[in-house]
């Protein structure tokens, strides 16, 4: 093997392990995370998800301008069923291929995660938006995200506060295909970091 083959797969190597360490789910997903009890964090074996709540500011309602400067732009009770539930299933998905075991209810020893969120955003005009609003076409595009706050817990005791708030960019390349793209994307990225914050 000639030295100038030896550095070329050494610097496949290093790159192929800089896509794995890319890859790697991390709490660093997170603004902020603030882990109260790391050893009791990383020592749980089963957690329970809560149902996703809201926080928001208003909804079905008119924000005035539709470039989210004017606040939380409308979106019915529908949606943030479907949201809440996909978001839930998210996490769910990603603790358990994790190695944890997801319980259906609370129970004793196991820990709960608890997301709320506190702002939703879509890529295109929501369904509430178009009936708030006749004129805007359905064929508009945004730049979605969305803010949440995730609390662990183990009986009476907070092991984590995980905070992030995320907005893409019209610049990124992505189709936005669905009315939610954007904010399903950072769904499945939060739901990692909470597995990953298990994990240390």
């Amino acid at each position: 093997m000639t030295v100038f083959t030896s550095i070329r797969s050494l610097a496949a190597a290093l790159a192929a392990g800089a896509l794995v360490a890319c890859a790697t789910p991390s709490i660093s997903t997170f603004d902020s995370a603030e882990i109260s009890d790391a050893s009791a964090l990383s020592s749980v074996q089963s957690v329970y998800v809560a149902p996703v709540t809201f926080e928001l500011e208003k909804f079905v309602s008119s924000v005035g301008p539709r470039t989210g400067a004017g606040g939380q732009r409308p979106v019915s009770a529908k949606d943030l069923e479907t949201l809440a539930a996909d978001l839930r299933d998210d996490i769910q998905k990603a603790l358990a291929k994790s190695g944890l075991t997801v319980v259906d209810e609370p129970t004793p020893g196991a820990a709960t995660v608890s997301a709320v969120l506190t702002k939703v955003a879509s890529s295109r005009p929501s369904f509430a938006e178009l009936s708030d609003e006749p004129s805007l076409s359905a064929q508009s595009i945004y730049a979605g995200g969305g803010d949440v706050r995730i609390t662990i817990t183990s009986g009476d005791d907070t092991l984590a506060v995980l905070t992030d708030s995320e907005s893409s960019s019209l610049g990124d390349g992505q189709p936005r295909v669905g009315i939610w793209s954007d904010l399903k994307s950072e769904f499945r990225r939060w739901a990692n970091g909470v597995a990953a914050a298990f994990k240390g």
